[in-house]
């Protein structure tokens, strides 16, 4: 089977040039200074893989960037540090860390989540245990292929509506990509043809089958700003997957509050209450922790 490292380095030879240091584009630039693009890898998410300071590197530093080091980026970044790592591997997934590779993570996270058919708060652009449970099993009813061609259209109709002003000139470069990571083409779709995996096998959240933890953390960005060299395209890898949990946790604070006031009444009806509003604690943390 075509593994994570295989596709990235599949993508980023079609699609990503060499390296740029065009003053127009932004993602070429970091704090006034123009350091340039490498193979579709910026300044920021270099720095972000190697824990460096953006303005420390040089065009130097982006010029001598190989291959295995941009595979590298593209993994940890944009596969394991997103969530998508917690979703069946296969061609489908594939499309979506290239989503992520162009623009953002979150993004990505969020066509998984539409696409599987969440609606409201559970879209909310983190892959946890409702996540993994709809993606799964929406693979699973509609197959690879009419799942990879629906990400492939939800790419194209997104790119459509931020292709707006400045913009607008590489909406073709956008739409030629888009349609390029779909069944539709068959440079892309015959090597996973020729080696299919299995349709995944039906997933219950909670239902035994444990979900890893994410990569990222609060201290290890899960993206950065990514360039596609190819079109000129450069957009923001969401931060908000680091964050969006706030609310529920301040949440989940307040009832644990008032768990403790009941834990004190509870003296007249025995300690079973207490045990019973600490397991709905704990239980609220773990779903804070991993998403939607």
């Amino acid at each position: 089977m075509i593994t994570v490292e295989q596709e990235v380095e599949k993508v980023v030879r079609r699609w990503e040039g060499r390296f740029g240091a065009n003053p127009a584009d932004r993602g070429n630039w970091v704090n006034g200074k123009l350091i340039g693009t490498m193979m579709g890898v910026t300044p920021l998410a270099l720095a972000a893989h190697r824990g460096v300071p953006a303005d420390s590197l040089t065009q130097e530093d982006m010029k001598a960037l190989t291959m295995d080091e941009v595979v590298a980026i593209g993994k940890s970044m944009f596969y394991k540090g997103t969530g998508l790592d917690r979703l069946p591997w296969g061609p489908t997934t594939s499309v979506l860390v290239d989503v992520g590779w162009g623009s953002g993570p979150h993004q990505a996270c969020l066509f998984a989540q539409r696409l599987s058919g969440l609606t409201g708060a559970d879209v909310d652009g983190r892959i946890g245990p409702k996540s993994v449970e709809a993606y799964t099993n929406w693979i699973r009813k509609v197959g690879w292929k009419a799942s990879s061609q629906a990400v492939a259209d939800m790419r194209a109709n997104f790119y459509r509506m931020i292709a707006h002003g400045d913009q607008a000139q590489f909406l073709q470069g956008w739409l030629n990509r888009a349609v390029w990571g779909s069944p539709a083409t068959k440079e892309w779709w015959a090597p996973w043809e020729a080696d299919m995996p299995p349709l995944p096998e039906p997933y219950e959240a909670g239902g035994g089958r444990s979900v890893p933890k994410p990569v990222a953390t609060a201290s290890e960005p899960a993206a950065a700003v990514q360039r596609d060299s190819n079109t000129g395209i450069t957009l923001t890898g969401a931060t908000t997957l680091l964050g969006a949990g706030a609310p529920i946790i301040a949440s989940v604070s307040g009832d644990w509050k008032i768990a403790a006031v009941l834990g004190a009444v509870a003296v007249l009806t025995g300690a079973g209450l207490l045990v019973y509003f600490l397991k709905i604690k704990n239980n609220s943390n773990t779903q804070s922790q991993l998403g939607g």
